[in-house]
């Protein structure tokens, strides 16, 4: 034997075995013209293989991008919620001053002290504070603070 080959043995199936008979070449022939045809499908099949990679690596990134696409939508809508929860209290922080606004409006006039016992007080208290007159006339005379409807020494 030359430098250049070498001697190659291998069991192979029988259906095989009967093929490579058949042919009219000879069994090196055949055997070198498989080779050849294996490495040279080798190469493609290296190409083939990175464009697999590369097509599981693009369909990660899109299910990546979609994941994170699905969590931005579930913060948008936390947030959104937020949001409308904030002007929800917003709503009712408003509410219960225009209702305190209206109470002194009414009180305006009248020149007598008024304490937590006074009906609008007791009204303001159960429609906003739990009952509590306290914190009720304490909202009140913060607010005429600010407005001055009704005069200090009657609040």
């Amino acid at each position: 034997m030359s430098n250049d080959t070498e001697r190659l043995v291998a069991e192979i199936p029988a259906e095989l075995k009967q093929r490579v008979d058949a042919d009219p070449r000879t069994n090196k022939e055949v055997v070198e013209a498989a080779l050849k045809t294996e490495f040279a499908t080798e190469e493609e099949a290296a190409v083939q293989r990175r464009i697999d990679e590369k097509e599981r690596r693009l369909s990660n990134l899109k299910s990546e991008r979609n994941e994170r696409d699905r969590e931005i939508n579930e913060v948008r809508e936390e947030l959104e919620t937020l949001k409308n929860r904030l002007k929800s209290v917003d709503e009712i922080k408003q509410a219960k001053q225009d209702d305190i606004d209206m109470r002194l409006k009414e009180l305006e006039t009248v020149r007598m002290e008024i304490d937590e016992s006074h009906p609008s007080v007791e009204g303001l208290a159960r429609k906003h504070y739990d009952g509590d007159t306290t914190a009720a006339l304490e909202a009140m005379q913060e607010r005429n603070e600010e407005l001055e409807i009704v005069p200090r020494r009657y609040l």
